[in-house]
Protein backbone atom coordinates (compact mmCIF):
# COMPACT_ATOMS: atom_id res chain seq x y z
CA UNK A 1 0.00 0.00 0.00
CA UNK A 2 1.41 3.51 -0.73
CA UNK A 3 1.73 6.29 1.36
CA UNK A 4 -1.30 8.31 -0.04
CA UNK A 5 -4.18 6.40 0.61
CA UNK A 6 -7.69 8.53 1.27
CA UNK A 7 -10.31 6.23 3.60
CA UNK A 8 -13.64 6.16 2.30
CA UNK A 9 -15.18 4.35 5.39
CA UNK A 10 -14.02 3.26 8.70
CA UNK A 11 -15.67 1.16 11.45
CA UNK A 12 -14.44 -0.65 14.86
CA UNK A 13 -13.49 -3.72 12.34
CA UNK A 14 -11.93 -2.36 9.54
CA UNK A 15 -11.34 0.08 6.95
CA UNK A 16 -11.70 0.89 3.21
CA UNK A 17 -9.23 2.86 1.72
CA UNK A 18 -8.98 4.04 -1.70
CA UNK A 19 -5.23 4.90 -3.79
CA UNK A 20 -5.30 6.95 -6.42
CA UNK A 21 -1.92 6.18 -7.72
CA UNK A 22 -2.77 2.74 -8.06
CA UNK A 23 -6.27 2.87 -8.42
CA UNK A 24 -7.08 0.39 -5.88
CA UNK A 25 -9.43 0.14 -3.28
CA UNK A 26 -7.79 -1.73 -0.20
CA UNK A 27 -10.26 -3.25 2.58
CA UNK A 28 -8.78 -3.87 5.63
CA UNK A 29 -10.93 -6.38 7.62
CA UNK A 30 -10.46 -8.04 10.85
CA UNK A 31 -6.95 -10.01 10.00
CA UNK A 32 -7.79 -9.89 6.19
CA UNK A 33 -6.30 -7.03 3.56
CA UNK A 34 -7.78 -7.13 0.19
CA UNK A 35 -6.92 -5.53 -2.97
CA UNK A 36 -9.93 -4.03 -5.36
CA UNK A 37 -10.40 -2.70 -8.63
CA UNK A 38 -13.28 -0.65 -9.07
CA UNK A 39 -14.93 -3.59 -10.78
CA UNK A 40 -13.75 -6.18 -8.09
CA UNK A 41 -15.29 -4.11 -5.43
CA UNK A 42 -18.33 -3.83 -7.53
CA UNK A 43 -18.48 -7.32 -7.51
CA UNK A 44 -17.37 -8.04 -4.23
CA UNK A 45 -20.28 -5.04 -3.12
CA UNK A 46 -22.91 -7.87 -4.92
CA UNK A 47 -21.44 -10.87 -3.56
CA UNK A 48 -21.94 -8.97 0.14
CA UNK A 49 -25.29 -7.66 -0.60
CA UNK A 50 -26.84 -11.18 -1.83
CA UNK A 51 -25.79 -13.16 0.98
CA UNK A 52 -28.76 -14.51 3.11
CA UNK A 53 -28.92 -14.56 6.46
CA UNK A 54 -31.79 -15.92 7.05
CA UNK A 55 -30.98 -18.84 5.40
CA UNK A 56 -28.27 -19.16 7.52
CA UNK A 57 -30.18 -18.35 10.44
CA UNK A 58 -32.42 -21.27 9.63
CA UNK A 59 -29.50 -23.84 9.41
CA UNK A 60 -29.00 -25.93 12.66
CA UNK A 61 -26.02 -25.18 14.28
CA UNK A 62 -24.71 -26.40 18.18
CA UNK A 63 -25.63 -24.39 20.69
CA UNK A 64 -22.00 -24.15 22.19
CA UNK A 65 -21.09 -22.75 18.62
CA UNK A 66 -21.65 -19.21 16.81
CA UNK A 67 -23.79 -19.35 13.60
CA UNK A 68 -20.29 -18.26 10.87
CA UNK A 69 -21.79 -16.99 7.56
CA UNK A 70 -19.39 -17.91 4.33
CA UNK A 71 -18.03 -15.37 1.43
CA UNK A 72 -17.58 -17.66 -1.63
CA UNK A 73 -14.58 -16.42 -3.33
CA UNK A 74 -13.64 -16.98 -6.88
CA UNK A 75 -10.34 -18.77 -5.55
CA UNK A 76 -11.84 -22.17 -5.30
CA UNK A 77 -9.85 -23.25 -2.09
CA UNK A 78 -10.59 -20.04 -0.28
CA UNK A 79 -13.64 -19.13 1.48
CA UNK A 80 -14.17 -15.83 3.77
CA UNK A 81 -15.39 -16.76 7.12
CA UNK A 82 -17.39 -13.93 9.49
CA UNK A 83 -20.02 -13.99 12.10
CA UNK A 84 -22.84 -11.70 12.20
CA UNK A 85 -21.29 -9.17 14.04
CA UNK A 86 -18.29 -8.72 11.42
CA UNK A 87 -20.87 -9.38 8.57
CA UNK A 88 -22.91 -6.73 9.63
CA UNK A 89 -19.73 -4.07 9.94
CA UNK A 90 -18.38 -5.73 6.36
CA UNK A 91 -21.29 -4.49 4.71
CA UNK A 92 -21.45 -1.16 6.13
CA UNK A 93 -18.02 -1.02 4.57
CA UNK A 94 -18.53 -2.28 1.14
CA UNK A 95 -22.11 -1.63 0.16
CA UNK A 96 -22.03 1.07 -2.09
CA UNK A 97 -24.63 3.37 -1.98
CA UNK A 98 -26.05 2.47 1.35
CA UNK A 99 -27.95 4.61 3.28
CA UNK A 100 -27.42 2.53 6.12
CA UNK A 101 -23.72 3.45 6.24
CA UNK A 102 -22.31 5.84 9.44
CA UNK A 103 -20.78 8.99 7.59
CA UNK A 104 -18.90 9.44 11.29
CA UNK A 105 -17.47 7.15 13.74
CA UNK A 106 -18.26 7.49 17.16
CA UNK A 107 -15.49 7.13 20.05
CA UNK A 108 -18.02 4.47 21.04
CA UNK A 109 -17.51 2.55 17.86
CA UNK A 110 -13.65 1.48 18.60
CA UNK A 111 -14.90 -0.38 22.15
CA UNK A 112 -12.27 1.25 24.16
CA UNK A 113 -12.75 2.50 27.54
CA UNK A 114 -13.88 6.25 27.97
CA UNK A 115 -12.41 8.12 30.69
CA UNK A 116 -13.69 11.48 32.46
CA UNK A 117 -11.66 13.23 34.31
Amino acid sequence: MCGDVNVVRKNFFGELCYCEFHNLFHLSFANVMIELTHKELEAFHLVVKEIDIEYWNSLCVSKNRKRKYPINTSQQNLVLIFDLNELYALRELVLIGSSNCKEFISPLDFGLPISLN
